[in-house]
C-alpha cells in the first residue's frame, strides 16, 4: 500500500497537473527536513535541484538584486530548480525553527517518465471531448531524448545488444573436412577451425558456406572486423543463405549500424522463418530504432516457435513494461524464472517494476539477486539505489551510483547516476 506523506500534492503546483501515477510516485518519494533560526537552506547561485514546501516556520528568499520575501506555512520556493534544473535565484535561510517538505529533481525526472494510469488517459480523453475550446497546457522544456530515455529504457535496449545477440551455428560445406572442422569449433580451437577453413578457400574461393563458417570462428576469437568481412563475403556469393544473412545483420548491430542489421534481418526471416533465433536478433534491431511493437512481435513469435528462448520472453516483458503493460511484464519475467532461477534480465526486470510501483523493500531483494548473479550490471546498480533512497538509506544508495560510474562508460548513464549521488550526498545533511 501506498503511504502518502506531507501535504497533498494533488492541491500544489506543479504538481496538481501531473497524472495521478507521477504524482501518487513524487508524494512517495518527499522526505522532511528540519531547520534551526538563522541555518541557510541554500546559496545563490548554488544548483540545489529541489522544491520545498514550508510545513511550518519562516524562510526568507533573498534575491540577487536585494529583493526579500518571507514564505511561511503551506508556501512553496525552488520550482525552477526542480522543473529546469537552473541555478538557484535566490538565498533561502530559515528565520525561525522551521520544517520543509523537500521533493529532488532526480525524482520529478523520473515521475514524467512514469506511464499514465489507464484512468487517466480515460479522463483526459473524456475531458477534451466534452468541451470544444482547446486545453491549454504549459510547455516545459524537454529533458535531452537520451536523457529522458535512460531512467526506463535500459531495461531492454542496453540489454539487447550486449546480452543476447546470437551468431548462428554454421553449416559447415561438404568439401572441407566436416570432423576436423566441428571437433576444432566444440573443442574450443576457433583458431584451428580458421585455418582448415583457410585452406578450403583455395578450392572454393566462392562458397557462402565457408566464408560463412569462417566468419564464425573469426567471431568466436573477437576478430570482429575480419569476421563482418567475411560475413559480407558470404552473403555476396549467395543472398539465399540465411545463417549469413543473420550472421552480417549481428556483425552490423554489434557495429551499431542498425538500419542495414535490420534489412538483413528481414532477409533471413523470410528465408528461415522457422528460427526462432532470428526472430531474437530481429526483435534486437527493432528495439534499437524504437519500434517497440514490432520488436514486441518479433520476440513473441521467437519464443512461441522456441518456448526454451527465455531470452526473448525476458525482453518482450521489458516491452510491456515500457508500455505500461506492468502485469503482463511481471508474470512473463516469473514464468521465465521458472524455466531459470538465476535469469538476471528477469530479476532485474521485477525490481525494476517495483520501483515503478513503490515497493523498495520488494525491488531490494529482486535487485540484489540479479547482482549476485551479474554484479557488473549497471542498470541494477541504479535502480538499486533509487530503491534505498526509497527506504531512506542514503548512504548505501550512493554506493550504489557510485558502483555505476564505476562500471559504465556510457555518458548518459553516467551523467545521471552522477545527479543521483551528488544530490543524495548534498540532501543528506541536513536531515
Amino acid at each position: 500500500m501506498m503511504h502518502q506523506s506531507g501535504p497533498d500534492l494533488r492541491k500544489i503546483a506543479p504538481f496538481s497537473a501531473l497524472p495521478s501515477t507521477a504524482r501518487r510516485y513524487l508524494q512517495s518519494r518527499m522526505r522532511s527536513y528540519g531547520f534551526n533560526a538563522g541555518q541557510a537552506i541554500i546559496q545563490y547561485g548554488k544548483r540545489g535541484s529541489f522544491f520545498a514546501i514550508i510545513e511550518r516556520g519562516v524562510v526568507e528568499l533573498l534575491e540577487a538584486n536585494g529583493g526579500r520575501r518571507m514564505l511561511g506555512p503551506g508556501q512553496t520556493f525552488g520550482e525552477g530548480m526542480l522543473r529546469f534544473g537552473v541555478q538557484s535565484a535566490f538565498a533561502a535561510t530559515a528565520q525561525t525553527e522551521t520544517t520543509l517538505w523537500v521533493i529532488k529533481r532526480t525524482d520529478w525526472v523520473f515521475a514524467n517518465e512514469l506511464p499514465p494510469d489507464r484512468i487517466d488517459l480515460h479522463e483526459k480523453s473524456t475531458v477534451e471531448q466534452e468541451t470544444s475550446l482547446p486545453i491549454m497546457r504549459e510547455s516545459t522544456p524537454r529533458v535531452d531524448q537520451k536523457r529522458r530515455r535512460i531512467i526506463l529504457w535500459p531495461l531492454t535496449m542496453l540489454a539487447s545488444l550486449a546480452l543476447v545477440l546470437i551468431i548462428l551455428y554454421p553449416e559447415l560445406p561438404l568439401f572441407v573436412d566436416q570432423a576436423a572442422t566441428r571437433m576444432a569449433l566444440n573443442a574450443g580451437r576457433p583458431d584451428l577451425a580458421e585455418r582448415y577453413l583457410n585452406l578450403s578457400r583455395r578450392w572454393q574461393p566462392d562458397s557462402t558456406q565457408v566464408f560463412d563458417s569462417l566468419g564464425y570462428s573469426l567471431y568466436l576469437q573477437g576478430k570482429n572486423a575480419e569476421a563482418l568481412d567475411a560475413f559480407q563475403q558470404a552473403v555476396t556469393y549467395d543472398e539465399m543463405n540465411a545463417s549469413a544473412q543473420n550472421n552480417l545483420g549481428v556483425m552490423l548491430l554489434s557495429q551499431s549500424d542498425v538500419e542495414s542489421a535490420l534489412e538483413h534481418f528481414k532477409a533471413a526471416v523470410d528465408l528461415n522463418p522457422g528460427d526462432a533465433k532470428i526472430y531474437l536478433n530481429l526483435g534486437n534491431a527493432y528495439l534499437a530504432v524504437g519500434e517497440l511493437d514490432s520488436s514486441a512481435n518479433a520476440y513473441q513469435r521467437a519464443f512461441e516457435i522456441d518456448p526454451g528462448l527465455v531470452d526473448a520472453k525476458a525482453l518482450w516483458a521489458g516491452i510491456m513494461l515500457e508500455q505500461g503493460e506492468t502485469a503482463k511484464a511481471k508474470q512473463a519475467w516469473r514464468e521465465v524464472l521458472e524455466l531459470d532461477a538465476d535469469h538476471s534480465l528477469s530479476l532485474r526486470g521485477l525490481g525494476v517494476a517495483a520501483v515503478k510501483e513503490g515497493e523498495p523493500e520488494q525491488a531490494v531483494a529482486d535487485l540484489e539477486k540479479a547482482l549476485s548473479v551479474d554484479s557488473q550490471d549497471v542498470i541494477a546498480h541504479f535502480y538499486l539505489g533509487i530503491a534505498l533512497e526509497a527506504l531512506e538509506k542514503p548512504e548505501e544508495a550512493a554506493v550504489e551510483y557510485a558502483q555505476v560510474l564505476s562500471l559504465s562508460d556510457n555518458p548518459a548513464i553516467t551523467e545521471l547516476a552522477q545527479a543521483f549521488l551528488s544530490e543524495t550526498l548534498e540532501m543528506e545533511s541536513p536531515r
